[in-house]
This record gives C-alpha cells, sequence and structure tokens, in this order.
C-alpha cells in the first residue's frame, strides 16, 4: 500500500469514528467501502499510536462478538474560536468531539483585533484543561482565501491580506486553520447527526448572520473568497434556504437561533416549505465555536499521517 493511500484510509476511518463515536470493524467496511483487511491493517496500525482504542465489546446472543473502537478522548483536545468585532467565543474539546470548556473574552477599548485573538489564544493555552492541544480552528467573517488560509478583505476586522494561518502558527507552534466561521458548523452537523446526517443540507446560525454553510454530497461549498451562501442579513440567509430547498434538491435546513425574535422570522420564511426537513432551533453562542473546533479536528485528521512521509508541505 502506497504511503498516500495509507494515510487516506487512515483519514477515512478517523473520520467516520468521529462522526459516528464508535465502530467495529465491519461496520467501518460497510461506512467506507474499504476492504476487511484494509481496514483490519489500518485500525492496528492507529492502535499503535494511541488515538485509537478499544471500547468494549459489541453484544450478542450467540457467536464470536466484536470489538468495538473509537477515539481516545484523551490523547489530546482541539480548540475553536469564533472572532467577531466586539469579542471571541471559544471551545475546548477532547479528542472525542465533547466540549470541556467554553469562555468568551469581551474585546477591550481600543484593542487591535490581533492582540485580542493574542490574548484569547493566550487565556486558552493557560486552562488546566488544555494540556495538549494538537490543532486550534479560527473562524472569522469575510474573503478567505482557502488554499493559503489568508483572510482577504474582513470589513468587521478592518482585515485585508492578513496571512492569519501563518501568523498565528508561528506565534502557538500548533497546527492552525482558518475559515468562515459558520462553514464549521457543517463538521458539527456531521458529528451530532453521524448516521443520520444527510449529503444535502445547509446551515444558517443566528450569530453569524452573513453567510450560510452549504453542503452538497457530503462536501462544503465555498466559491471565490470562501463566499458561498452570502447574504445581507438573516432574513436574506433564511430566504435564500428556502430557495434552495428546490433548486438545490436540499434534505435538511438547520438554522440556529439567537433569539425568540429569530425563530419566528425563520419559521415565518421557511415553514411554507413544509415538506422539507426544516430545524429551528435555539442554540449558544459557543455553538460556532465547537463547529471551529471539530472542523480543526477533521483537517488535522489529514495532515497527521501525511507530514510523516512530506514534512515540507502538508496539504490544508
Amino acid at each position: 500500500m502506497s504511503d498516500k493511500l495509507d494515510y487516506q484510509n487512515r483519514r477515512l476511518l478517523l473520520l467516520r469514528l468521529l462522526d459516528y463515536r464508535n465502530a467495529t470493524k465491519q461496520n467501518l467496511v460497510q461506512w467506507t467501502g474499504l476492504s476487511n483487511t484494509t481496514v483490519s491493517d489500518t485500525i492496528n496500525a492507529m492502535l499503535k499510536t494511541g488515538f485509537v482504542h478499544t471500547d468494549g465489546m459489541q453484544k450478542s446472543i450467540g457467536g464470536r462478538r466484536s470489538v468495538i473502537y473509537s477515539i481516545n478522548g484523551r490523547y489530546g483536545q482541539f480548540a475553536g474560536i469564533e472572532l467577531y468585532a466586539q469579542g471571541v467565543h471559544m471551545a475546548l474539546c477532547d479528542a472525542e468531539g465533547h466540549i470541556k470548556k467554553t469562555f468568551h473574552v469581551q474585546r477591550l477599548p481600543q484593542e487591535l483585533p490581533i492582540a485580542l485573538l493574542y490574548r484569547a489564544i493566550d487565556m486558552l493555552l493557560e486552562q488546566p484543561e488544555a494540556s495538549n492541544v494538537l490543532a486550534l480552528g479560527i473562524g472569522v467573517e469575510g474573503e478567505i482565501e482557502h488554499s493559503t488560509q489568508t483572510v482577504l478583505k474582513s470589513d468587521t476586522l478592518g482585515w485585508q491580506n492578513v496571512p492569519l494561518k501563518e501568523i498565528v502558527e508561528r506565534r502557538i507552534y500548533l497546527p492552525v486553520f482558518i475559515d468562515s466561521a459558520v462553514n464549521g458548523q457543517v463538521s458539527l452537523r456531521k458529528y451530532t447527526e453521524g448516521e443520520r446526517c444527510p449529503a444535502h443540507f445547509m446551515v444558517i446560525n443566528g450569530q453569524f448572520p452573513s453567510k450560510s454553510a452549504l453542503c452538497i454530497d457530503g462536501h462544503l461549498c465555498r466559491g471565490q473568497g470562501s463566499r458561498c451562501g452570502s447574504a445581507a442579513d438573516f432574513s436574506s440567509l433564511a430566504g435564500q434556504a428556502a430557495l434552495a430547498l428546490h433548486t438545490l434538491g436540499l434534505e435538511k435546513v438547520w438554522v440556529a437561533c439567537r433569539c425568540e425574535a429569530q425563530m419566528k422570522e425563520a419559521e415565518r420564511l421557511l415553514c411554507p416549505c413544509s415538506s422539507a426537513d426544516i430545524c429551528i432551533h435555539l442554540a449558544g453562542p459557543e455553538e460556532l465555536a465547537w463547529g471551529m473546533a471539530l472542523d480543526a479536528e477533521t483537517k488535522w485528521f489529514g495532515t497527521i499521517y501525511f507530514c510523516a512521509q512530506n514534512p515540507i508541505s502538508p496539504p490544508l
């Protein structure tokens, strides 16, 4: 098996374990399409790293019981940050994706956004729960060049052409992943829904009222500058969702609202689409940061084994 194929198989299995929490080898064969031998060899290799561990035995009324595997939550932590004009929301998760701590940092008068971000990261890394942070996901509002992880433009933060990944990684010596904060909600929905998560869906979050996250065929749609799904305000986003349900064949729309007024507005615009699966709910401010932590973990899966073979140019 080539090194590239080996890392791709490991990443695929890790993503399924993160989405579904635990699995037998036969589950993983079914969910990935890999052969029994490939799954067995890959799982055994990952057990040696300690990132995956055995999690008991499957119940059986007869015959041989199957071993259950899961990600070792104690292996390390992943952090997510939502950076906005007035402050920072943060979430710290274990390797299984469970939130261990959330907190908010208010922006000080005259404080530059980058100084706020540095201060928030320092506070995060000083937490007792952050004993082995493996990667950090930072969500911002604006146009982002995903291939270089550069913030091309953010009116909210007053930034232009800021190589955010590079400057933060040089400061904290950890893998950093930059994206629109709402795009992390795709990783969150895959995590919370698991096997039930549809392939075509949209997520709107009232804390981030300028953009939705669109997932088609299981993949996030970015568009130029990662601006796919942008709109003027929350009402416009809900109107887009109503249209996209039919034109894009969406199976589900999640609308995370920050207040009752947003819920009523979403219901007014989306309830006429009664045949679609629409979930409108109240959500706390930590949801965007949680999504960025999970997004950082899924992207980290694509680098940990690749970097071992190609230390100079890991993929983003």
